[in-house]
């Protein structure tokens, strides 16, 4: 009973690899190409510029279109630019060049001086779709890339058509009428200025009607349609390809506990099952020393499945002869599994993180009624397909569809996944092989 306890361990490592796997941090995109590194391109156009202060304003136009207006106030340079028009091209050259944040698929900047401020205006063709009737403005939005944006101007302003109030409340951002800005630091290099919080969408919608009951579920709606095309990309990569192998997977356990006999008796198949979740249970315990460690997690859900199987198949085997009484059973396992992941969540979102470790418990528990069900063949399609059920539900529960991992992180939560899909039926075949022996009471 030992390689199966393994396999659904090696499972559970696999299935939330993906959590940690986004910790691989992308390069830094400057949120504006024009501001935080001015000073630098002046002086290669052999200007000393000294900026006090950069801003910059995305103005969005109903057809979707934006004018981005960067002002770079200047304490020194001013008049060198004045006598010299071709440095401020220059400079203005060098960063469209050197570009690779937010406007390097811009159009063509153009410069001008006013009074002691360089002012550079850019078009940018597409920064916004209409959903539900309102301008969702993604500009900022990661579009489920995982990009690191950082504020490399002092203020970073989005700014909606004439007559629009902003609608939803950006993450990170001050909500004033028509305009949401972020506050960032113009000063040093990118990896030195401050990081957008979240990936927000800004809405945008006609009138001063934001507090509106119909405007607030349009805004819902908006958001939704807007994230909708990273969920079915998510759906797609992570969901679609790994639970027909899921699927497979326990259709092949089905069809095992029901045409093959294995000789071992209720009461042996019982203790074996406890005694694999005591081993693992211990190990969880003393993972690293003795304490909460987040990784023992990883054992002890599996283990504590095998335990609760065990001890009802080996005490009161006859509360659980039906298909529905195991799966209550299992559904309590999942619970108790939430509730035993608190500790080890940390000081914040431990609700989220229960959520999260009691939905991914359900594609191995589901294997007790399943098995009952095939055994005494009470409908047993329909438990297979309520199993099936149980694996997206839980990748879902794991992977954030509407932010998906990205890059290196992507290849290994989607393999991860591939690999639960076939390990985790495999570690589910003891607890269906015992939900068999309950579900036909067979003598001990």
């Amino acid at each position: 009973m030992r390689r199966p306890a393994l396999l659904a361990t090696l499972g559970a490592v696999l299935l939330v690899a993906l959590v940690a796997a986004g910790g691989a941090s992308p390069q830094p995109t400057p949120v504006c190409d024009y501001c935080g590194g001015f000073e630098s391109a002046a002086n290669d156009s052999g200007v000393d510029a000294t900026v006090a202060e950069s801003t910059a304003v995305v103005q969005v136009h109903p057809d979707g279109s934006a004018t981005l207006t960067i002002r770079n106030r200047l304490v020194d340079g001013s008049d060198a630019f004045r006598e010299n028009p071709d440095a401020l091209d220059r400079t203005v050259a060098q960063l469209r060049e050197d570009s690779y944040g937010l406007l390097r698929d811009a159009g063509e900047p153009s410069a001008r001086l006013d009074g002691d401020t360089v002012v550079v205006t850019v078009r940018q063709p597409d920064v916004a779709d209409r959903h539900a009737g309102l301008l969702v403005v993604d500009l900022l939005h990661d579009r489920g890339y995982e990009r690191w944006y950082v504020l490399n101007a002092d203020a970073l302003t989005i700014r909606g058509p004439p007559g629009t109030t902003v609608t939803n409340e950006p993450a990170g951002g001050s909500v004033e009428g028509p305009s949401a800005t972020w506050r960032g630091d113009a000063d040093g290099s990118p990896s030195e200025a401050p990081t957008l919080d979240g990936s927000p969408y800004v809405v945008f919608a006609t009138g001063d009607a934001a507090s509106l009951p119909a405007t607030t579920a349009r805004t819902t709606a908006a958001l939704a349609l807007a994230t909708l095309p990273i969920v079915v990309r998510g759906v797609r990569t992570f969901l679609l390809a790994q639970s027909v192998l899921f699927a497979l997977g326990t259709l092949g356990v089905g069809l095992l506990v029901g045409r093959v006999q294995v000789p071992v008796t209720r009461n042996r198949l019982a203790v074996g099952v406890i005694g694999v979740g005591a081993v693992a249970a211990v190990g969880a315990l003393f993972w690293d020393g003795f304490g909460f460690v987040p990784n023992a997690l990883l054992v002890l859900v599996p283990a504590t499945a095998y335990l609760l199987a065990g001890v009802a198949a080996r005490r009161t085997p006859a509360r659980f002869r039906s298909p529905r009484r195991l799966a209550a059973l299992a559904v309590a396992t999942a619970v108790l599994s939430a509730l035993l992941s608190v500790p080890f969540a940390g000081r914040r979102g431990a609700l989220a993180f229960a959520a999260r470790t009691g939905v991914s418990t359900l594609p191995l528990v589901v294997f007790l009624p399943l098995g009952a069900a095939v055994a005494a063949s009470n409908r047993a399609h329909r438990w297979w397909l309520a199993a099936v059920a149980t694996f997206p539900l839980a990748a879902a529960a794991l992977v954030d569809l509407a932010d998906p991992p990205s890059g290196l992180a992507s290849g290994v939560a989607a393999f991860a996944l591939f690999a639960a899909a076939v390990l985790v039926p495999v570690a589910g075949l003891p607890l269906a092989l015992l939900g068999a022996r309950l579900g036909t009471l067979r003598s001990p």
